[in-house]
């Protein structure tokens, strides 16, 4: 919020809710906003301070890709439609596994489902599967936010939109900005752009230029997953 600071003279002693302020001088059209997406956070009433606690608290959770991530891309096809065509990234599970204190939230784009090469049952069964598969190994996968719109939708949920960053950070009151995203595709580093969120970009370097310069993108980390896993682990938050 900014003001001008001729409202201080407004405000004295009692224990009310800053808004009431606005609210009881009538001042409301002289108010303007401007939209956010990302959660709100504030300690105007102690309700509000505790739930900003919250989500400063340490949960060493960490956002991460399906597809070419903690599983193979089908070279066959576009998606990975049933179970024989799965194939666990065994490459990035050895790192993983190197900190089981972590836990991961796997943020997930399936427009094979709009597309109708995958069966929502096949995904779930697909998605089950790679969960088990992690538990073993001592991975925490503790949920999925999945978007099935067709790629060539507008859907705020579909990466590189935001919309499933925002819900992930709203259930486990997640500081996006604290965080990371591992991903291996440009679109990844878009959407975590656009969540205001690092990302941990595992992919071909030189696909990823154009996206970089066109965005002034800075917050991108090559390949340097274990490193920055340590970091996380060690942080404050």
């Amino acid at each position: 919020m900014i003001c001008n600071q001729k409202f201080l003279k407004y405000i004295n002693n009692r224990n009310i809710n800053l808004n009431e302020y606005f609210i009881d001088k009538k001042i409301l059209d002289k108010i303007s906003a401007v939209e956010i997406h990302n959660k709100y956070l504030s300690i105007s009433d102690q309700t509000r301070l505790f739930e900003t606690r919250q989500y400063f608290k340490k949960k060493n959770i960490i956002l991460i890709d399906r597809d070419g991530v903690l599983n193979l891309k089908n070279i066959n096809s576009r998606y990975v439609r049933n179970l024989s065509e799965l194939k666990m990234n065994d490459k990035i599970i050895s790192i993983l596994k190197k900190y089981p204190k972590m836990k991961y939230i796997c943020i997930t784009n399936q427009a094979g489902v709009a597309t109708q090469d995958v069966t929502k049952f096949n995904l779930k069964k697909i998605n089950k599967f790679i969960k088990i598969y992690l538990k073993r190994k001592n991975i925490k996968l503790i949920d999925f936010f999945i978007s099935i719109d067709h790629f060539n939708s507008q859907s705020f949920l579909r990466k590189p939109n935001p919309g499933n960053f925002l819900k992930a950070a709203k259930k486990y009151k997640l500081l996006l900005d604290k965080t990371f995203y591992v991903g291996d595709d440009p679109r990844d580093v878009l959407a975590s752009y656009n969540a205001n969120t690092k990302c941990v970009y595992i992919g071909k370097k030189n696909s990823l230029n154009n996206i970089i310069k066109l965005y002034n993108i800075e917050n991108v980390i090559l390949n340097n997953l274990s490193k920055t896993i340590h970091s996380k682990q060690n942080s404050i938050y």
